[in-house]
């Protein structure tokens, strides 16, 4: 009854094809963490369709216990097909310079970055190691990094719309993480997922909180 089961008896593969962002693989990576930890309250940045709301309310639904989902976008797209409005909380907002009001408001145990811009990506993710709370970063593919250090001039300008979350992984965390897919020291434990077809997806469990 694990993850094969829910991908097979699911709506699980009608939702992955309505956006194409998560993989499977990333999926099941999602999956496992949600098995061994059972996150209470997700905070979702960066909506689109819904289609990653839409897993962690299926893997929620699959393991038999109830998630408090909140997500955050500042454009709606989100489509019925993907997810119901009714099954989570959606916030058409900018959470920019309310990172650390967002946490005491909503107490999170697990989060989920997709969002890309610099500062608000950069204060969640400070925030979550300093406050001990785990969370998974997408689009974290090493093109990703060339790419955007490329388009930033060699990770200059902070301006640029672009996937900062691989930069922020290895700028807070490892640089080591520019270029592997593990790394673990007293504070965290982070596994990449970069297979093709997919883009890349990291979960950070952070053991110990650091100012």
């Amino acid at each position: 009854m694990g993850y094969a089961s829910l991908y097979a008896d699911s709506e699980l593969p009608f939702v992955l094809k309505q956006a194409k962002t998560l993989s499977m693989e990333e999926c099941e990576d999602i999956y496992n963490y949600m098995d061994v930890n059972r996150p209470q309250t997700i905070l979702e940045f960066g909506t689109q369709y819904g289609c990653s709301t839409r897993v962690f309310l299926e893997i929620s639904k699959w393991l038999d216990y109830k998630v408090d989902v909140h997500s955050w976008d500042i454009i709606d797209s989100v489509q019925a097909r993907c997810v119901s409005k009714q099954n989570f909380t959606f916030h058409l907002e900018n959470m920019e310079g309310k990172e650390k009001e967002m946490f005491d408001l909503y107490k999170p145990d697990f989060l989920f970055l997709d969002a890309h811009a610099y500062g608000m990506t950069r204060k969640i993710m400070q925030e979550c190691l300093k406050r001990k709370v785990s969370f998974a970063a997408h689009d974290i593919y090493l093109p990703a990094f060339e790419e955007s250090k490329k388009l930033t001039k060699n990770f200059t300008d902070f301006s640029v719309y672009v996937n900062w979350e691989i930069y922020l992984l290895g700028d807070l965390i490892s640089k080591t993480l520019w270029e592997v897919d593990s790394y673990e020291d007293k504070f965290v434990r982070v596994d990449c997922t970069r297979k093709p077809g997919g883009y890349g997806l990291a979960i950070i469990k952070v053991k110990e909180g650091r100012n």
